[in-house]
C-alpha cells in the first residue's frame, strides 16, 4: 500500500532516510572493522580501517577500552538493525518510525557524547590537541544529528499520544 504522505513530502524523514543511507555502511564497514580480527577482514574493510586509523588516530578505536567495546556491541546489535529497518520504514511512512528512530537516536547520542568527553580528556598518549579537536568535531557532527533526531522523534511521539488521548476523550463524551 502506498503511503498517504510520500517521502518527498516529509523533509525531516527524507533527511533521516539519506542519513541512514550514509550511516548503515559506516556502521557495517568502518565501526565494526575495529572488532573483527584483522586476518578475517575483507580487503575493502581493511583499506577503510587503515585510512581511518592513519587519518584520525582514534584512540578509542586503537585501544578499545571495555566500555567502548560494549558501546560498539550496542551499535552492531541494536543500532545497525534499526538503521536497516529505517531504510524500509521511512519510505512507507511506518507509524512506528518515531519509536524506532527515537530509540536509535537516544542510544546513539548517549554513546557518542560519552565518547567525545573521553576523547577530549584523553591524556594517556601524546595525542595532540589539534587531533583531539579534529576527531571530536567528526564525532560531534554525529552527536548533534543523533540528539536532534532523538528530540524530534520525542516530539512526534508526544503529538501522537496527545492526539490519541484527545480522540479517546471525545469517544467518552459521546
Amino acid at each position: 500500500m502506498a503511503s498517504p504522505h510520500p517521502l518527498a513530502a516529509r523533509p525531516w524523514d527524507k533527511l533521516y532516510f539519506y542519513f541512514f543511507i550514509h550511516m548503515v555502511p559506516i556502521m557495517l564497514f568502518v565501526d565494526s572493522a575495529a572488532y573483527i580480527p584483522s586476518h578475517l577482514l575483507p580487503r575493502p574493510m581493511a583499506h577503510i580501517k587503515s585510512f581511518y586509523d592513519a587519518n584520525f588516530s582514534d584512540p578509542l578505536q586503537l585501544t578499545q577500552p571495555t566500555w567502548f567495546y560494549l558501546f560498539a556491541m550496542t551499535e552492531f546489535f541494536l543500532q545497525l538493525p534499526l538503521g536497516i529497518w529505517a531504510l524500509f520504514a521511512l519510505p512507507r511512512d511506518d507509524p512506528l518510525v518515531p519509536l524506532g528512530l527515537g530509540s536509535y537516536a537516544a542510544l546513539a547520542a548517549f554513546t557518542t557524547w560519552i565518547s567525545i568527553g573521553e576523547l577530549l580528556m584523553w591524556d594517556e598518549s601524546p595525542f595532540a590537541w589539534e587531533k583531539k579537536v579534529k576527531l571530536g568535531a567528526l564525532y560531534a557532527v554525529y552527536g548533534v544529528m543523533f540528539t536532534g533526531m532523538a528530540i524530534h522523534m520525542g516530539c512526534r511521539i508526544k503529538r501522537a499520544l496527545l492526539a490519541t488521548a484527545e480522540m479517546e476523550g471525545r469517544k467518552k463524551c459521546k
